[in-house]
């Protein structure tokens, strides 16, 4: 079914908002993913600033029209721009992140992908991806470290559900 997220950004239409995801930066600044109907956006609070002279505020942005997310996963990188990932209501799986300068997104696997994806990024900036490939009843690991992919299969079995687990332990080995 479609998950719903309470934010406290405004959406154009709060009853097609349909997933978020959220990070905190190193100085706990809260940033938001979101699927506000068919567009991704970003949701960033802002501190009082020479930019925010006014007092602190949500600084929203459109990154993606008409993309139809359906789930949304986010982490802040060691660099402490954005890193996240966007199932589409195709079952695709894209790579959506924030250089610091503008908004990249990559397609990393065409899918159908399962609904429940897992995303670390480590200390050195890597990016560790669990998910499932529902045709081929697969799980998938994917290490994204710049534009190098490492995908390994996991698991085959035709009893595979769709909720997946990970964490990355000290020594940045998926557990």
């Amino acid at each position: 079914g479609v998950q719903t997220c309470a934010l406290p950004i405004s959406a154009s239409n709060t009853s097609n908002l349909v997933d978020c995801a959220i990070g905190v930066t190193a100085n706990e600044l809260p940033r938001v993913l979101y699927a506000d109907g068919d567009d991704l956006k970003i949701g960033r609070y802002a501190k009082e600033s020479a930019t925010y002279w006014d007092g602190p505020r949500w600084h929203t942005r459109t990154i993606l029209e008409d993309v139809s997310p359906t789930h949304l996963e986010l982490e802040i990188s060691p660099d402490g721009v954005e890193w996240g990932l966007m199932r589409t209501a195709d079952g695709a799986l894209h790579q959506v992140n924030f250089s610091g300068a503008y908004w990249t997104t990559y397609l990393l696997d065409a899918g159908p992908v399962g609904e429940d994806i897992e995303l670390s990024v480590d200390a050195n900036g890597t990016a560790h991806i669990v998910y499932q490939r529902v045709a081929a009843q697969e799980i998938v690991l994917m290490r994204v470290d710049g534009m190098e992919r490492d995908v390994r299969v996991l698991e085959r079995t035709n009893d595979l559900v769709d909720a997946i687990g990970m964490d990355l332990d000290a020594n940045a080995i998926e557990q």
